[in-house]
C-alpha cells in the first residue's frame, strides 16, 4: 500500500482543469478547494500517491494507485506544502532534478 500525501496549491485555472480531468479520470475525489475566506486565500487540496521533481523544473502529482500512471505536473511556486494525509504533518523535501 502507497502512502498518500495532501498537496496543498495555490489555485490556478489551468491546473485545477487538469486535476479535474484526471479525477475525473480516475474516478476519485481527489481534489478539495477552499475559497477566500475573510482573511485566508483560497488553496487547492490534492491527494496524491507520489510526488517527485521533473526534469524540466516542475513537480510531478502522481494521482493513481500502484497500477496507474495517471499525474499532472504544476509549477514549483504553486506549491505551499506536502503533508503527510493520516497526520496532516509536513511530508518532507523533493529532491533535485539532476
Amino acid at each position: 500500500m502507497s502512502l498518500e500525501m495532501l498537496v496543498i496549491l495555490k489555485p490556478e485555472a489551468l491546473t485545477q482543469r487538469l486535476l479535474a480531468a484526471a479525477a475525473t479520470e480516475l474516478g476519485q475525489e481527489i481534489l478539495k478547494l477552499y475559497p477566500d475566506g475573510s482573511d485566508q486565500p483560497a488553496i487547492l487540496q490534492v491527494k496524491c500517491k507520489r510526488v517527485e521533481a521533473t526534469d524540466y523544473g516542475l513537480i510531478r502529482l502522481g494521482l493513481g494507485g500502484d497500477d496507474q500512471t495517471l499525474g499532472v505536473s504544476v509549477r514549483p511556486e504553486l506549491v505551499i506544502a506536502t503533508l503527510d494525509s493520516e497526520d496532516r504533518l509536513p511530508f518532507g523535501f523533493l529532491p533535485e532534478a539532476d
